[in-house]
């Protein structure tokens, strides 16, 4: 009976001790694991740095190896992929770095993520717990720079002072894209009058807001619901252009009360695309032609034009007049400028405007929004002076007269 209770005993020391040899090939308590596994860094800092720390001792040492993976954000737009080894000494509490490069941009984004992973370990003596760690992209945007008056960044479109990139955000309704002829025309008007080398136009599709009409501040809501290019503070200006499928609130098509487009913010625009089709099509004036003068109109207004923000040099500013044709005294009893041209067949002449029907005059002064535009181009105005001009046998869309370009030479444009 002791023989056999003595078998029985050296049997299960035999097990544990083979128990305990698997063990030893298997992993051990060593760990090795990201400090955080969650790191926020704003979207400026440049880099992000993720520590990876040793707890236990690894005798001889040891390599890992590591990698990025995209989530919500990607790469390269707003974040470097990086992949390599780290070599530890194999002491506890030792630790080393995976250093990620941040990407900033001029879009506003939602906060956005991305990986960092270990594998690949050259031994068997460590746990990898936790085996990953996020890194989340706080966007950095400050928008107030994109939400001054009209034409009060003249001169940082215009020269390279403050930024030397232009970002042209064309954002449309689904269906009513710009035609290519009438950017290749915008970007053509943007290089002739600023000295902005870098130049970039991004489209920004959109879904139809299903308005029958719009007023300026719906359409300033849109843009805050939708834009994602701003200043970046560094050397990027960006602007904002929507087209959009509705009218116009308060448009009469019957009574030739008809917007195009409006200027309401330093950096901000909306083209009436869905109007401006309309009228190109009752007009025979081809679509290119009526886009591409609607669009230089309104910019005009964001090169300050006129005594917008760029001062005129010699005084050729039209007046405010009521809807009898007199002009509209301030309450000192001067005239009142109404930041177009007086010089006839100029681009930014004031007959393009809402003053000419004088009735529309009437319903624009009744209107109560909280943006106010600073120009609201008359639909008829510009199709009348596009068919006069095609009739005499000039160029269709009308360029600045030498007024108009003096005052954009004297703030730093060409």
């Amino acid at each position: 009976m002791k023989k056999i209770f003595a078998l029985a005993l050296l049997a299960s020391l035999i097990l544990a001790s083979c128990s305990s040899n698997d063990n030893d090939n298997g992993p051990a308590a060593n760990t090795l694991s990201f400090e955080s596994t969650e790191i926020t860094i704003n979207e400026n800092a440049g880099t992000v740095t993720f520590p990876v720390r040793l707890s236990g001792n690894v005798e001889g040492g040891f390599t890992v190896n590591f990698e990025t993976r995209d989530g919500t954000a990607t790469q390269p737009g707003d974040y470097t992929s990086n992949t390599g080894t780290l070599t530890f000494n194999g002491n506890n509490g030792e630790r080393q770095n995976i250093v990620v490069n941040i990407n900033e941009d001029t879009f506003r984004e939602d906060t956005e993520d991305f990986i960092v992973a270990l594998s690949g370990i050259s031994t068997n003596q460590i746990d990898i717990d936790p085996a990953t760690a996020t890194g989340l992209i706080l966007d950095d945007i400050d928008l107030s720079g994109n939400l001054l008056s009209s034409g009060s960044s003249a001169n940082d479109i215009l020269t390279n002072s403050n930024f030397d990139r232009l970002l042209v955000q064309i954002a449309y309704v689904d269906g009513f894209r710009p035609t290519q002829q009438t950017i290749a025309n915008f970007s053509a008007y943007l290089s002739e009058r600023t000295f902005k080398q870098d130049i970039e136009i991004d489209f920004l599709e959109l879904d139809s807001p299903e308005e029958e009409t719009l007023t300026l501040q719906e359409i300033a809501d849109l843009e805050s619901e939708n834009r994602t290019a701003y200043n970046n503070g560094t050397n990027t200006m960006a602007i904002y252009i929507y087209f959009a499928d509705s009218p116009s609130d308060g448009d009469d098509l019957d009574r030739g009360l008809v917007t195009l487009g409006a200027v309401y913010r330093n950096t901000s625009m909306v083209i009436f695309e869905q109007t401006i089709r309309t009228l190109s099509s009752r007009s025979g004036i081809p679509l290119t032609d009526v886009e591409t003068a609607t669009l230089n109109h309104e910019f005009g207004h964001l090169f300050g034009l006129v005594d917008l923000g760029t001062v005129p040099v010699n005084d050729h500013e039209d007046i405010l007049r009521d809807a009898d044709g007199n002009p509209i005294l301030d309450e000192n009893g001067n005239e009142q400028g109404n930041n177009h041209c007086n010089v006839d067949g100029c681009l930014m002449q004031a007959q393009l405007t809402f003053q000419a029907p004088a009735a529309l005059r009437a319903f624009m002064a009744s209107t109560k929004e909280e943006i106010v535009s600073a120009c609201s181009l008359s639909g008829i105005a510009m199709i009348r002076l596009l068919e006069d001009r095609a009739a005499r046998g000039l160029s269709t869309v009308p360029n600045l007269d030498a007024e108009c370009i003096l005052d954009l030479q004297n703030n730093g444009g060409r």
